[in-house]
């Protein structure tokens, strides 16, 4: 039993060690990187808009490649093409009601005089020099501004059911990709393409069409990205903030003090662990008051390590562990929170639930 305890022991205390390693190199390699900052910034902001970069682009060529299966499958259904080629809206409308698309697409077909025939959803109110551009026999795309919202149209050609190369009409399929700010937090507030920028990379981002052309006040320091359309055109541009030297310093001290924390209460259960083991093992040669000295000594160390090390207030965000509803400077910071409060309570509590058994 003595020699399982000892090996119990020897385990502990080599974990502590370990840990203790672990925390030193998360602490050197912060400081490593802080401190090469100014060296190594060019290549860093370069990586972080690359990464960004593909990041936009990913999330835009997922919306481009709905609304363009959306369209192929209109464009390309046998029945609508029938029905255009002998102007049966009825039967065109009875086809669009049987596509089962998203709620926020939009579906609009024109015939051969570029007259809108059926549609389903919004009106688009299309230029028509784009509707004969696409009447013409060009497939591109387009991101419009209607209102407070921002459509990706698909603009194709429909051709002659009988005849592949005479064009009978022009299919515009649109889906919704981004509400303005004015409506979206009350109405779409987890909606749209800057929705998903500012969820994966946390920066506020902008959507401007080609249309609109780039803001007259954009600061040299932002970061555009350009966003094609399905013929390689330009349809628009992502506007990105500029990448803040100090707030990457923060980043990296930020992610470097979870780290730390996480490990320092790994460690802390460890060393009470091998408090526990420790005690039990000489339990006949400790006097009981040397074993209620050394938890209490044991308690307050691991406590004051807590706190300068930031558990659990790094890893969990919440009011509770803020000092604008409770705080004090008793035991310097040791309640400088309601949740700190509580944690060194439940401290004392531990600490005299172990005398009471001893």
């Amino acid at each position: 039993m003595f020699s399982g305890k000892f090996r119990t022991r020897n385990i502990l205390i080599g974990v502590g060690i370990l840990l203790l390693i672990w925390i030193a190199i998360v602490k050197i390699a912060e400081n490593f990187v802080v401190n090469n900052v100014d060296e190594r910034w060019g290549n860093i902001s370069n990586e972080n808009y690359a990464e960004q970069k593909k990041i936009c682009i990913n999330f835009y060529n997922e919306y481009l490649k709905v609304a363009t299966e959306y369209n192929k499958n209109i464009s390309e259904n046998q029945n609508i093409r029938n029905a255009l080629r002998s102007n049966d809206a009825v039967k065109i409308f009875e086809e669009l009601s049987k596509a089962n698309f998203g709620e926020n697409t939009v579906i609009e077909i024109f015939d051969r005089k570029l007259s809108l025939i059926a549609f389903e959803g919004r009106m688009l109110d299309v230029d028509r020099q784009l509707l004969l551009k696409a009447f013409n026999g060009t497939k591109f795309s387009i991101i419009k501004n209607i209102g407070f919202y921002t459509y990706l149209m698909i603009l194709t050609p429909i051709y002659d059911s009988g005849n592949l190369l005479s064009v009978t009409g022009v299919c515009i399929t649109a889906i919704l990709i981004d509400v303005r700010y004015e409506i979206k937090n009350r109405f779409f507030p987890d909606f749209g393409l800057s929705n998903q920028i500012k969820k994966a990379i946390d920066v506020n981002s902008e959507l401007i069409t080609s249309e609109t052309g780039l803001p007259a006040g954009l600061k040299d320091t932002n970061r555009v990205v350009e966003l094609k359309g399905i013929d390689g055109e330009r349809t628009g541009n992502i506007i990105l903030p500029g990448f803040d030297k100090q707030t990457y310093i923060e980043s990296i001290t930020s992610y470097s003090s979870k780290i730390i924390s996480l490990l320092v209460f790994m460690l802390s259960v460890v060393l009470l662990s091998l408090f526990h083991v420790i005690a039990s093992s000489f339990e006949s040669w400790i006097s009981a008051y040397f074993k209620i000295f050394f938890a209490g000594i044991l308690l307050v160390l691991l406590r004051i390590l807590w706190m300068y090390s930031g558990f659990p207030s790094e890893l969990i965000s919440s009011e509770y562990f803020s000092p604008q509803y409770y705080s004090s400077n008793l035991g310097f910071g040791l309640a400088k929170s309601i949740g700190d409060l509580f944690i060194t309570t439940f401290f004392i509590l531990i600490y005299v639930i172990y005398t009471s058994r001893e």
